[in-house]
């Protein structure tokens, strides 16, 4: 910005053109070459699945429909092998970094869900009621008023 302000320039379209400039002598005023020019990055190991390990990760139990609750968005599950469903069992829920969904249980994938378009859905928990309670000392202050 202090740069943009010492040439002058108070457009876009001028900061544009002024760009490929700059970045030539800003790299050519403090570049420097690597200390050591081997590479840091190691190839990833076969096999190691990246997208499950870069999620956030919760548990969940499965419900009697066969679907799990989390953050507001209910996921259904396939039946498994034989019809059978998966229903009180714990599951691993990984929510991508893309938006995604995917339930494992051990490290057998059950199901990918995309990522949901729109708002999360209302809370599934139940609503307390805000009238008056029914317990027996306020219906009897309920009389005195």
């Amino acid at each position: 910005m202090a740069e943009l302000r010492l040439a002058g320039i108070t457009t876009v379209a001028a900061a544009n053109a002024f760009l490929p400039g700059f970045t030539t002598r800003f790299n050519a005023r403090f570049g420097r070459l690597a200390a050591d020019s081997v590479p840091a990055w190691r190839p990833v190991p076969r096999g190691l699945d990246l997208e499950r390990i870069c999620s956030l990760y919760t548990e969940a139990t499965v419900l009697n429909d066969n679907t799990v609750r989390t953050q507001g968005t209910v996921l259904q599950i396939p039946p498994g092998p034989g019809g059978r469903g998966y229903a009180k069992t714990r599951v691993e829920v990984r929510h991508l970094l893309d938006g995604s969904w995917r339930l494992y249980r051990g490290d057998q994938l059950l199901v990918t869900h995309p990522a949901v378009a729109g708002p999360p859905h209302q809370s599934l928990r139940r609503r307390h009621y805000d009238g008056p309670s029914r317990r027996r000392g306020d219906r009897f202050t309920e009389q005195l008023r």
